[in-house]
């Protein structure tokens, strides 16, 4: 349990958004009243935006840039996002294109390096676990994705995007996942 900064009120854990960065490690105001400041904040940032400048220097690229060339962002003094649109995608595309960052979320996510991603991977034959696909059949990636227990966080093997998607829709329901297949059983031919 934890009291809320906002309205003082003692509440469950599930009740505050998630932050690493503060000692208990959650955030000091429940969901609900943080929703309410920033529905209030926005309306009034709306009802008088901030004046926009006519251009700004993004530090990054050194550039000055017309205000067009940056999103508008409510949460800025400006009115508009401090890195401009080139920039942003730029940065994005390094962000989930890159080794690095396919290494830090596999630590991160699941606690796995790279190698141990690869000897999985290599003990299932290349394949998926469920289907034994050779194709991780996910535009955009050349990886099969890790599955894993949402209620332990241990990881259970590598999957094809449609044989995760189909774990994930059946919310890892073990009795789901039975009464489908003996559904298919019955109806297929």
């Amino acid at each position: 349990m934890k009291t809320c900064a906002c309205c003082e009120t003692e509440k469950p854990l599930e009740d505050f958004n998630r932050n690493k960065s503060l000692p208990s490690g959650y955030t000091s105001s429940c969901k609900v009243c943080r929703a309410e400041q920033r529905r209030t904040l926005y309306a009034a940032k709306k009802e008088n935006p901030p004046p926009r400048p006519l251009s700004k220097v993004y530090s990054n690229c050194s550039q000055e840039k017309g205000s067009s060339e940056f999103v508008a962002a409510l949460d800025y003094l400006d009115g508009l996002h401090p890195v401009c649109k080139k920039c942003r995608q730029t940065l994005a595309k390094e962000k989930y294109d890159t080794d690095i960052a396919r290494v830090k979320t596999l630590k991160d996510r699941f606690g796995l390096s790279l190698e141990d991603y690869t000897e999985i991977l290599r003990l299932q034959g290349g394949r998926c676990a469920i289907c034994n696909s050779d194709n991780p059949r996910r535009q955009g990636t050349l990886n099969f994705l890790v599955d894993h227990d949402h209620e332990t966080g241990k990881v259970r093997g590598l999957l094809c995007h449609p044989c995760n998607s189909g774990l994930g829709m059946f919310g890892d329901n073990l009795e789901g996942v039975e009464a489908a297949a003996a559904y298919l059983r019955k109806n297929n031919g």
